[in-house]
């Protein structure tokens, strides 16, 4: 009897400390399910910053669009009334003799030259302002894409340790039932023993 009660206790202590680990368990999966929400909040955060950081640059382009076509119709109201200008000093000049009507030709031929030049150069470094910003471009993208890799590997990692710590819990829990079957075999055993002594 006093080996029994020996065994009772020893069973009694092992129920508690299994009962202990399962709530250290459920403890631990709290935590791993409060984390896994704070990084996929993390990461929402970091999907409107990104559509934000979108929007502004299309509200610059579009400011600088705006800005470009204002830009361009003064030039071209400029050159109008400069073009104005120049006829009637061109006229009044012509009125003045042949030769300086031709001095003002080729002068103005110059300008119209210099002119070309100077709007090749602008449209040049345009263009090499418009790659450069495409490499800037493609390189935010990459380095996204390399981020968006990493939290998907992160992600695997975590779910695989997930499943793990699932197994382990089903393998205790069959542990623990085939323990009470074990135990409730002795305790129908001893009450039998129990009952033929009585009698």
């Amino acid at each position: 009897k006093k080996k029994q009660e020996a065994e009772k206790k020893k069973k009694e202590v092992e129920k508690k400390k299994q009962e202990e680990q399962k709530k250290k368990q459920e403890a631990e999966k709290k935590k791993k399910e409060v984390e896994k929400k704070k990084q996929e909040e993390q990461k929402k955060k970091q999907e409107a910053e990104k559509k934000k950081k979108e929007a502004e640059i299309k509200k610059q382009d579009d400011q600088k669009k705006k800005q470009e076509a204002e830009k361009k119709k003064k030039d071209a109201e400029k050159k109008k009334q400069e073009e104005q200008k120049k006829k009637q000093e061109a006229e009044k000049k012509k009125k003045e003799g042949e030769k300086k009507k031709q001095d003002e030709q080729k002068k103005k031929q110059e300008a119209e030259k210099k002119k070309k030049e100077g709007e090749k150069k602008k449209q040049d470094e345009q263009k090499k302002k418009q790659e450069a910003e495409k490499k800037k471009k493609e390189g935010e993208k990459k380095k996204q894409d390399e981020q968006k890799k990493k939290q998907e590997a992160e992600k695997k990692k975590k779910e695989g340790e997930k499943k793990k710590q699932d197994d382990q819990k089903k393998k205790q829990e069959a542990e623990k039932k085939k323990k009470e079957v074990e135990k409730k075999k002795q305790d129908d055993q001893k009450k039998k023993q129990e009952a033929e002594k009585k009698k």
